[in-house]
């Protein structure tokens, strides 16, 4: 609903503080699962996750310094990418935010906040053409 000239940046704060969806939408999401149409839809959601988290994977080998090392999903839309000495880099999600790469970094998923040398990456909702170019800019500031 909001004007085209500020929907990204509503986008990119709406991403930096919803984590999860809400409870109306894991209602619905849990009365649908079971009818005729779940299977059907199901393998179609694996196959289009699938082809974004193949892109990031062929953009870490790429792009990615050899110290870095990420997890292989089992399911979710996030791989964690963790880089010894990262948690020293107290700029990285301003530079992040400064080359056009939204991620979240390692201490932001501990309530305690606790430095991490880890940051989560999210594959679901971007083309593979821009998860290429994305990690591709991360692995340059890195």
């Amino acid at each position: 609903m909001a004007p085209p000239e500020v929907r990204g940046r509503l986008q990119i704060a709406a991403e930096s503080v919803v984590i999860h969806p809400s409870n109306l939408a894991q209602s619905l999401v849990t009365a649908w699962v079971g009818s005729e149409q779940w299977e059907p839809a199901l393998n179609r959601a694996v196959e289009f996750y699938r082809e974004r988290w193949e892109a990031m994977r062929a953009a870490l080998e790429e792009f990615m310094p050899e110290r870095a090392d990420w997890t292989e999903p089992t399911g979710g839309f996030f791989t964690w990418v963790k880089v010894p000495g990262l948690a020293e880099k107290d700029d990285l999600l301003r530079d992040a935010i400064e080359q056009g790469v939204v991620l979240v970094p390692g201490s932001a998923c501990y309530s305690d906040g606790r430095p991490s040398d880890a940051v989560r990456l999210a594959f679901s909702g971007v083309s593979p053409v821009r998860i290429r170019e994305g990690v591709k800019r991360l692995a340059q500031i890195l």
